[in-house]
């Protein structure tokens, strides 16, 4: 009875508190409203119009409903206190309390240009809005604070003093980052710029963020309870996995593409995008590959796993990098579904869907926002989505793997799928040695385990990548992996050509980039010399005093550094609902300047929404790892090891975040439910566990169960190993004419005219000079073509032969109704360039006929050629 004397007590002075607050707020609310700027000529009295005079109207009956509600409260006997008393009491919920905090946050931060032709309306309305609803929020949110202090008094006290330690250790980390960002400022280091640096292009808006975070915390209450657990979690598991692919899939498939940049068009005759022949080599490579000649043609040899991966959607849905592309988008729509799976609880379903969500969105969003900011997504042949995906699947096999005993061949596993990245992009390889110190750290006090751990591991992850390393050379028998490092040290260390020639055994590698410049630089737009695009961009390869520059460690750790916290600006760095054009417009995203994240012009509200945005991975981190112990810094690991690998690289930002974005969105996600437990009674937050993680079962074995999984992870791996080397062995679908049949099918099938007789034509086909060659194209487009910039639309094709790329254009486009990618044909022209293009001669074609052997079967002439090829 005294209890609950003291608990009405208790209520009735935080409400006489509470009122008394209301009738100030209230009273600032219209102070508000009458400082807004008015139009007189919609003067309705006093200068104020009639919309402003019903907001007073309304603020004054606020201030007086809750004036009447403050009286009774104090003298306890009104019939109103009662009647509050009984409505706070039902409306003690969490739920409640989000449900009005969104909409206050939505009404505060959302810009009122958004709205359009709403907007004058939105501004005037605006005070009242938030008033009511921030009342609402407070009614709802004393009720819930009154209501859960009396069941379990003193319960966020104690849950933050259960996790003392870790808020002080997120503290500490959270406040180390930030000492070290500030003096990097202060010391206005910065690595060299002339090498790939980007800055931040992908991410979440803020009003996709608060959409995500107030599902999800409207969701987290009545997560907690015991009758919301699944008797069936397994099912219910992979059941959403399921449904989160299928929408995934159905989402990205409709998310519209503008086609620009690396994909431009969309190009007559087929309405597709096509890449420039310059900067096409993964796409040109895959084609090879369904051609039959295998990765041995030097086009990205580094990324020879991406290819295949382009060739097996060509082999899928047909040919043609749009087929591909659509292979693309169903696979790696698997993203956000594996996101699904890999935070392993079986209990709280949460994090996962809204790590899933993150992912998902971020995917959705560097599909939109293409055009603005040219962000990587899977709608375009690049390989750091691809990536990205391998990376995730290692992170959740190596944790799986870390289970017990009986789970130890995952580490074969995860293994091989980090030797797959490795060959999708070289960066992985440095995230090897990261994973190794972990199980090191791992099985420390049990020896022979940590070797077998490690040695399962480096052993699957050699295996999948030396048959490819073995095979892949060039012709003096040098790994094409190691012409890319040498390329790597020469163009980007400033390393001379003579110290690599004595490492290369007397042969410069003779792989030279070729660079796009534009059209007052060259006069035309296409192929061009390293050497005078250096000198363009104001650097000389054989410049010595950059070289300690390039070559210095304090670069590399710069550039490193760079990359994490740029990752950080994957989340909103503004408050407020900002369309996309505003965000790439800050300083912040502003693509021309590239200077580190610490020397860039930062806002106040930019730098708080990163130091949030850092506590709240840093706190996912934290938490992680005291629930899953090592395990828990996995994706961590695989993030500091591609980051280090960007920096010796030197690169950062944009693309090169990409396929490691998902552990921040993964550990932030993991902070955001983990902030939000500590609100909840009988929850211990960070300090409690819900994984099943039995590290004394290490200790049991069952061999009989084992055998059947080591050969199952033995046959996924020697799959990996072997199917880049297999594809040399796949037959080409047609054989080729010989050199003197091909004469014989132009002279027997040349539609001959006056502009062309069969005697001039007989005449050029004597002529040494001519491009006569059969291939199969692809890429066909009718447009201005900046490789000859005469500011008229031509045919162009990419033909590729055994030996070179052709680009065939064709001075005539009449007539010309569709022409189906992967055709074969036969190019009759003058070369008026040749290059060598990432290891392959490629030759500019001035056509007078291509001869379409199937599909259409069509013969493309150009009746106003010139019949000679000096």
């Amino acid at each position: 009875m005294k209890r609950s004397t003291i608990s009405i007590k208790n209520w009735y002075i935080k409400t006489e508190v509470f009122l008394g607050l209301l009738i100030l707020q209230t009273g600032l609310f219209m102070v508000w409203a009458i400082l807004i700027p008015y139009d007189q000529k919609n003067s309705f009295w006093l200068g104020f119009s009639l919309q402003r005079w019903m907001i007073f109207v309304t603020f004054t009956g606020m201030i007086a409903l809750i004036t009447t509600g403050f009286i009774s409260v104090i003298r306890e006997k009104f019939w109103l206190s009662v009647y509050t008393q009984k409505l706070l009491s039902n409306l003690s919920t969490f739920r409640g309390v989000v449900f009005f905090a969104g909409i206050v946050y939505f009404l505060v931060f959302l810009p009122a240009d958004r709205l359009l032709d709403l907007s004058a309306y939105f501004t005037r309305l605006r005070p009242i809005l938030v008033s009511f609803f921030l009342l609402l929020f407070e009614i709802v949110f004393l009720s819930f604070w009154t209501t859960m202090c009396d069941k379990h008094p003193g319960y966020i006290r104690k849950n933050l003093k259960h996790n003392q330690s870790m808020i002080i250790c997120i503290g500490v980390i959270t406040l180390t980052g930030l000492v070290i960002f500030l003096l990097l400022a202060s010391l206005n280091l910065s690595p060299s710029r002339s090498i790939g640096s980007f800055t931040s292009n992908s991410i979440i808006t803020p009003l996709q963020f608060f959409c995500v975070v107030w599902c999800a915390f409207l969701l987290i209450w009545d997560n907690q309870s015991d009758s919301q657990e699944k008797t069936h979690p397994r099912i219910n598991k992979f059941a959403l996995f399921i449904v989160i692919w299928l929408v995934s899939l159905i989402i990205l498939r409709n998310v519209p593409f503008v086609c620009q940049n690396d994909m431009e068009g969309p190009f007559s005759p087929n309405n597709l995008c096509y890449p420039q022949v310059t900067d096409a080599p993964l796409p040109i490579g895959s084609y090879y590959i369904t051609l039959g000649n295998g990765v041995f043609n030097q086009w990205f040899t580094d990324k020879p796993f991406y290819m295949l991966f382009l060739a097996a959607g060509q082999w899928v849905y047909g040919s043609g990098i749009d087929n591909a592309i659509r292979f693309q988008v169903l696979f790696l729509s698997l993203l956000p579904a594996i996101a699904f799976l890999f935070y392993p609880s079986k209990t709280n379903r949460i994090t996962g869907l809204l790590f899933s969500s993150f992912v998902l969105l971020l995917e959705v969003n560097n599909i939109r926002f293409y055009g603005l900011a040219e962000i990587v997504n899977i709608k375009i042949p690049v390989t750091e989505i691809l990536t990205a995906l391998l990376l995730l699947l290692t992170a959740k096999t190596l944790t799986d793997s870390l289970k017990d005993k009986n789970h130890l061949h995952l580490l074969g596993l995860s293994g091989g799928l980090l030797g797959l990245a490795t060959l999708t992009r070289l960066n992985p390889i440095v995230i090897v040695p990261f994973i190794l110190v972990l199980l090191v750290v791992k099985f420390r006090n049990e020896k022979k385990l940590m070797a077998l751990a490690c040695g399962i591991f480096i052993s699957a992850f050699l295996v999948v990548i030396v048959p490819t390393q073995l095979t892949l050379v060039n012709e003096n028998g040098t790994p094409h992996s190691i012409e890319k490092v040498r390329n790597v040290l020469k163009n980007r260390y400033k390393i001379t050509s003579q110290l690599l020639e004595s490492s290369n055994g007397g042969n410069v590698s003779r792989v030279q980039p070729i660079q796009m410049v534009s059209l007052d630089q060259t006069g035309s737009y296409g192929f061009t010399d390293i050497d005078y695009v250096a000198k363009k961009n104001n650097y000389d390869s054989n410049r010595n005093d950059e070289r300690a520059v390039f070559q210095s460690a304090g670069n590399i750790i710069l550039l490193s550094m760079e990359n994490i916290y740029r990752s950080f600006a994957v989340f909103p760095v503004n408050a407020a609902f900002y369309l996309p054009e505003d965000i790439y417009n800050q300083p912040l995203m502003n693509s021309t300047d590239t200077s580190p994240l610490w020397l860039s012009s930062l806002s106040v509200v930019n730098t708080s929404m990163l130091i949030i945005t850092a506590t709240l991975g840093v706190t996912g981190i934290v938490s992680f790892a005291k629930k899953q112990g090592v395990k828990g810094l996995i994706p961590l690991t695989i993030l500091l090891g591609y980051f280090l690998g960007n920096g010796l690289a030197l690169t950062s930002g944009g693309r090169f975040l990409q396929p490691v974005l998902w552990v921040m969105l993964f550990y932030v996600s993991i902070g955001l439910t983990e902030s939000c437990l500590l609100l909840i009674p009988g929850h211990q937050g960070m300090g409690s566990s819900d994984f099943s993680d039995l590290p004394d079962s290490f200790y049991e074995h069952n061999s009989l169960k084992n055998i059947g999984k080591y050969s199952l992870v033995l046959f996924a791996i020697s799959l990996m190993a072997f199917m880049i080397p297999a594809t040399n062995f796949i037959q080409p679908p047609l054989m080729w004419f010989e050199e003197n049949s091909i004469e014989i099918v132009v002279q027997n099938r040349f539609p001959y005219s006056n502009e062309v007789t069969r005697e001039e034509l007989s005449e050029f086909l004597e002529n040494p000079n001519i491009t006569l060659t059969e291939g199969f194209a692809y890429h066909p487009r009718i447009y201005d073509s900046p490789l000859f910039g005469v500011n008229k639309d031509i045919f162009e094709i990419t033909i590729l032969t055994d030996e070179k790329v052709y680009v065939s254009t064709l001075f005539n486009t009449s007539n010309i109704k569709s022409f189906q990618d992967g055709s074969r044909v036969i190019l009759i022209g003058c070369s008026t360039r040749e290059r060598d293009f990432w290891g392959v001669q490629t030759n500019i074609v001035r056509t007078l006929a291509v001869f379409q052997l199937n599909y259409q079967k069509q013969i493309y002439v150009n009746p106003w050629y010139n019949m000679e090829c000096p």
